[in-house]
């Protein structure tokens, strides 16, 4: 007897607690019951729904005799079906990450400060000269790169020899500027106008076909007597004599 007392009361217990949810959430359940068959369904009728209808009769109209059977239901649910997966799809690519959170280190606790502890005042011992290190050579470039370095130089010297013996004093060459610096000797000035512009132009074409789009001439005091044109294919000479105060500069025609 007690015990179905007590499930008679747990039961009407439990339908009082249910009316009573119901009455705190009713006006919020009627509200959005008006707004729906009021307002969104209104407009869905009234502006979406015809939108829809045409945008689905052209649509309708571009697909091939196999789809024109179909509802315009079923169209709907496919065309929303694929527009869902396409955003899904975009949205995984697009959107970043989160970053992870980073942990801040647990603060350490503080030991109490001490007094401080006078310590004695140390005595340095007596300096004794320290002998300075030698200063280091630069290191030889590599076997690959002096053998590159010997074919240049080769090739530079068939061009100059054409011309004057000892004419060319030393070639550098810079693989990673792509520059090529010839030093020449005082010979470069008693050459004619038209041997220097021809030597020049020779030069500038060997140097070029050893990948050094970047040429320069210059003489034992480091002066630049000619380079590499900016715009055109002629050697720019710079300096035909020996410097004076009228020189200026010069390039050939």
């Amino acid at each position: 007897m007690g015990k179905v007392l007590g499930s008679i009361l747990s039961t009407i217990g439990n339908q009082v607690k249910k009316a009573s949810f119901y009455s705190k959430v009713e006006p919020v359940v009627k509200a959005i019951s008006w707004l729906w068959n009021n307002v969104i369904v209104l407009i869905g009728n009234v502006v979406i729904k015809p939108i829809w209808g045409l945008g689905l009769k052209i649509l309708r109209g571009r697909f091939p005799e196999g789809l024109k059977s179909f509802s315009d239901r079923f169209l709907t649910i496919v065309i929303l079906s694929f527009a869902t997966l396409i955003y899904w799809l975009f949205s995984s690519l697009i959107l970043p990450s989160q970053p992870a959170v980073q942990q801040q280190p647990a603060p350490v606790a503080k030991s109490p400060a001490t007094a401080p502890v006078a310590q004695p005042t140390p005595v340095s011992p007596p300096s004794t000269p320290v002998a300075e290190a030698p200063a280091e050579e630069p290191l030889p470039p590599p076997e690959p790169e002096r053998k590159q370095i010997i074919e240049v130089q080769s090739q530079v010297a068939q061009v100059f020899d054409q011309y004057s013996q000892d004419i060319v004093q030393s070639v550098q060459a810079n693989f990673q500027a792509e520059r090529l610096v010839i030093k020449v000797s005082d010979r470069w000035f008693d050459l004619s106008r038209s041997e220097q512009n021809q030597l020049g132009t020779d030069a500038l074409e060997r140097s070029r076909k050893l990948n050094f789009p970047k040429l320069e001439m210059r003489d034992q005091t480091d002066q630049l007597l000619a380079r590499e044109p900016v715009v055109g294919s002629n050697i720019i000479v710079l300096q035909r004599r020996t410097a004076s105060p009228e020189l200026t500069t010069d390039s050939p025609a």
